[in-house]
């Protein structure tokens, strides 16, 4: 044995087999099988081939992990007997990334992240931390950064694995998972609580989600999900190009100067509502009047990318535009989703539950306002001198306005907050003009 392989034997690692504690791929074409836990905070094993040369055993795993940093331990017997008899045994935790290491086998704590959003952040996109990303964010970044790749090959670790039943390439389908050696996927069912962070069989990614299936509201009086509808899924792989996010792209002023900061700062609010616990949601999700502040920004982003191939024209613009863009519609789903889960209201209820949700929330003239309003007094080139008596004027014009009743009212589309806006503007900065960029639809 050589001695680097000897070296390691002499800080062996031993631990109790425990049978079906671990998920085992099939044998592979390299000689490995790769195991997992199927519980939070076990250990990941690989088994080399007894007739492979032991020497090799490093750079072997290395190499199949696609991490020079990694560094397997052997053990001293295999998980729960699941490995072919002779095989070299290593535990090789730190060669996965840290997300699959500390998540897999356990529940998630809330709702938000779903089965792309977790494929994506496990591939290394800080963007999809804790949140849903929906199927068009998805399928962005399989057609800018990523390339067809054959499934369980010897450089599987990392691809991304779409479930489809369409043969279409880079089509989002409806599940992916993150993939890992020797034929196994980490992967989450849904952006619901229940659903765990698992590692599975390439191939059982379906069951595992019906398996996880649980009914809530009315469907507790239903016959539950249709076993058929979570067949005829056929998985296909895609692994990063090598020039990871490097082509020629472009974006307007209008882009770079209207559309991405507002974008960013919606996103940001969305981001801090999603993340509060259920009491806390209800008492400081975002304004209405900024959720619809928002919608009227990617109303307006997503005329201007027209409806012939949005997906073309978003590879098109600079990267830092086209990721705003569908983030902030991937948490606008997401805060959709909470708004429906946390704080229902009954039809028995609803005229007096509107009222008050319409009272309480629609306007909050608070430090959150400010800082839109300001915002919007920033990219509308408003001198700094005047900004605070324009929110003073502002605010003066909103509060003019009875939520309650203005949203009853036949036909209301919102209270028109960039018309106030620009009254307000105009009745103190003599001479103002709005820069060409600057998009003035009210809601």
């Amino acid at each position: 044995m050589s001695s680097i392989v000897s070296s390691y034997q002499a800080a062996n690692v031993a631990f109790s087999a425990v049978p079906d504690a671990h998920t085992c791929g099939g044998k592979a074409d390299g000689g490995y099988t790769f195991c997992a836990p199927k519980r939070g905070g076990g250990d990941f094993f690989i088994g080399l081939d007894k007739s492979s040369a032991p020497e090799n055993d490093l750079p072997a795993i290395k190499a199949l992990f696609k991490s020079p940093a990694c560094n397997p331990a052997p053990a001293s017997m295999p998980p729960g007997g699941s490995m072919p008899a002779g095989s070299r045994v290593y535990v090789v935790n730190s060669c996965l990334p840290a997300f699959v290491r500390e998540w897999a086998g356990r529940g998630a704590d809330g709702v938000g992240q779903n089965c792309y959003g977790a494929a994506l952040f496990a591939a290394g996109y800080e963007r999809m931390k804790g949140r849903y990303a929906d199927p068009e964010e998805a399928a962005y970044y399989l057609k800018r950064d990523y390339s067809p790749a054959p499934c369980m090959s010897k450089r599987a670790m990392g691809n991304i694995v779409i479930y489809s039943r369409s043969k279409s390439p880079f089509d989002a389908g409806e599940h992916a998972a993150f993939e890992l050696p020797g034929g196994l996927v980490f992967h989450k069912g849904g952006w619901k609580a229940n659903y765990p962070y698992e590692i599975v069989l390439l191939h059982g990614a379906m069951k595992a989600i019906l398996a996880h299936y649980l009914p809530t509201g009315d469907e507790r009086f239903g016959p539950g999900p249709d076993p058929s509808d979570y067949e005829g899924f056929s998985p296909r792989c895609y692994s990063q190009k090598s020039a990871l996010m490097k082509r020629k792209t472009s974006s307007t002023r209008q882009d770079r100067m209207w559309f991405l900061p507002l974008m960013e700062h919606y996103s940001q609010g969305l981001r801090t509502a999603a993340g509060f616990v259920w009491g806390e949601f209800a008492k400081n999700r975002m304004s209405l009047l900024s959720v619809e502040n928002m919608w009227r920004v990617l109303r307006a982003f997503s005329n201007r990318l027209g409806n012939a191939d949005a997906q073309r024209a978003l590879l098109s613009l600079d990267d830092g535009v086209a990721e705003a863009y569908l983030e902030l519609k991937s948490l606008s789903w997401q805060h959709g989703a909470m708004a429906g889960t946390y704080a229902p209201i009954s039809a028995r209820r609803r005229g007096a539950d509107l009222e008050k949700l319409y009272r309480e929330h629609y306007m909050r003239f608070d430090a959150e306002f400010s800082r839109e309003t300001m915002l919007y007094l920033k990219l509308l080139r408003v001198p700094v001198a005047f900004r605070a008596a324009v929110q003073k004027s502002f605010e003066k014009r909103l509060r003019e306005y009875d939520p309650a009743a203005f949203a009853s009212s036949d036909g209301a589309r919102g209270i028109p907050y960039m018309d106030e806006l620009i009254k307000a503007i105009r009745g103190i900065v003599k001479n103002w003009k709005p820069p060409a960029e600057a998009v003035l639809t009210s809601n």
